[in-house]
């Protein structure tokens, strides 16, 4: 009598409700109890359900740094700042042959660097925005005291650097920065 009736509700368990009450045959809530539960009332021979896997979510790994999540690096005498990332633009010619005009720039700390060869001439700039009018320093090398060079997107720069702001200098300074990309405008 227990096997008829159990067999009857599953009949009546399999044929009515509706899909949206059933899950899916691959649905991970499918428990092994449940499928081993209608494989033994089907008969007299006893059957055992495949054992269902549980899932785990993917693993992910953060990406590791790189030397391009650092875009420029300007050291002046003993004191070194690192901007993430480089924002890069040309005019003419591809940077590095002649007569391209070019910039390479970005802001970091309310404080911002340039680099620049165009028909004012190179020039290496860091100088605080964050103070509109009264800069705290402004440290600068252009024209004679300033080496470029430009091969593909990396950029190399050595000069004399003096701030104008606190009169300090001439005083040694290299730079080096990555483009990602160049803009062309």
């Amino acid at each position: 009598m227990k096997k008829l009736l159990l067999a009857i509700v599953l009949i009546v368990a399999a044929c009515g409700g509706s899909d949206d009450a059933d899950p899916p045959a691959d649905d991970p809530g499918t428990t092994a109890a449940t499928t081993t539960a209608a494989d033994t009332t089907a008969g007299d021979e006893t059957t055992t359900a495949p054992e269902t896997e549980e899932t785990s979510p993917p693993t992910t790994q953060a990406a590791s740094p790189s030397s391009e999540s650092v875009g420029i690096v300007l050291t002046i005498g003993d004191e070194t700042w690192e901007f993430d990332g480089a924002l890069c633009a040309f005019v003419g010619p591809n940077p590095g042959e002649e007569g391209s005009e070019w910039n390479v720039s970005n802001v970091k700390d309310g404080a911002q660097v340039y680099v620049s060869d165009d028909s004012f001439g190179p020039l290496v700039q860091y100088a605080d925005i964050s103070n509109g009018g009264n800069p705290e320093f402004n440290w600068e090398s252009g024209a004679d005291g300033l080496s470029i060079s430009v091969t593909g997107n990396d950029i190399s720069v050595t000069g004399e650097f003096t701030d104008s702001v606190g009169g300090t200098g001439p005083i040694a300074g290299t730079l080096s920065a990555t483009c990602p990309d160049w803009f062309e405008g």
